[in-house]
C-alpha cells in the first residue's frame, strides 16, 4: 500500500492478506518516521472488516527487515510472517509468507542473492504469500513440496489480476498502478473448504 493504506477501502472478508510494501522508501527514511507509519498501518488493520489478517514485508519495508522479530510490537493486529507458516485459528488456513523479491533500487529489503526458504515451513501451506512471484522463489518452494491452493503476491504493479496453473490460483493483488496510485481494486477470492 506504500503508505497509502488510508486510501484503500476493503470489503468485508474472513482473511486479509497484505503482500508487502507497507512503506514507500524506508531505506531513505528516519527509523522513527517508518515506525510511526507502521503504527498507523497497524491502526488501519484494526479497522478493517476482516476476522484474520496476515502481513509480509516487501522491498520497500527496510524498517520491518531491520526490526526483525521485534516488528511484532508495532504490527499487533495481524500475523507477521517472514519465511514462516502460521495456521489461522478461525479459518484453519495454513499460510506461509516470504518477503523475497528481486530488484536493484535503493528499496532492497529482503532482496538477497537467493531466496531464503525453510522447506519445513512451507510444506502443506494452503496459501503462499510472497512479495514477488519470481521463478527462483517458485522453484525453491515447489522443490520444498509447497502446493498451495492460492499463491498471493504483489510487487509487480502492472501484473494485477489472477491466473490459474494446475490446482493453484495465482493472485497479484498490487493495489498500486505503475505510477504508485492506489487505483487497482483489492482482489477477493472465495476458497471452498
Amino acid at each position: 500500500t506504500h503508505e497509502r493504506h488510508q486510501q484503500v477501502s476493503l470489503p468485508e472478508g474472513d482473511v486479509l492478506l497484505h503482500c508487502g510494501d507497507v512503506l514507500m522508501a524506508s531505506s531513505l527514511a528516519e527509523p522513527s518516521r517508518s515506525e510511526r507509519v507502521l503504527e498507523d498501518f497497524n491502526q488501519w488493520l484494526r479497522n478493517q472488516p476482516c476476522k484474520e489478517k496476515v502481513v509480509i514485508g516487501g522491498n520497500h519495508d527496510a524498517a520491518l527487515e531491520r526490526l526483525g522479530s521485534s516488528a511484532g510490537r508495532l504490527i499487533t493486529e495481524a500475523i507477521l510472517l517472514q519465511d514462516q507458516c502460521a495456521t489461522l485459528p478461525i479459518s484453519g488456513l495454513r499460510i506461509y509468507g516470504n518477503a523475497f523479491s528481486e530488484g536493484s533500487s535503493h528499496n532492497c529489503a529482503y532482496q538477497t542473492e537467493r531466496p531464503q526458504v525453510s522447506w519445513e515451513s512451507c510444506r502443506g501451506a494452503d496459501v503462499v504469500m510472497t512479495h514477488e512471484l519470481t521463478s527462483s522463489l517458485q522453484a525453491e518452494l515447489q522443490a520444498a513440496g509447497a502446493t498451495p491452493r492460492i499463491w498471493a503476491s504483489g510487487h509487480r504493479h502492472a501484473s494485477h489480476g489472477v491466473s490459474c496453473e494446475g490446482s493453484t490460483l495465482f493472485v497479484n493483488s498490487s493495489i498500486h498502478d505503475k505510477k504508485y496510485r492506489p487505483w487497482q481494486p483489492p482482489v477477493v477470492v472465495d476458497l471452498r473448504r
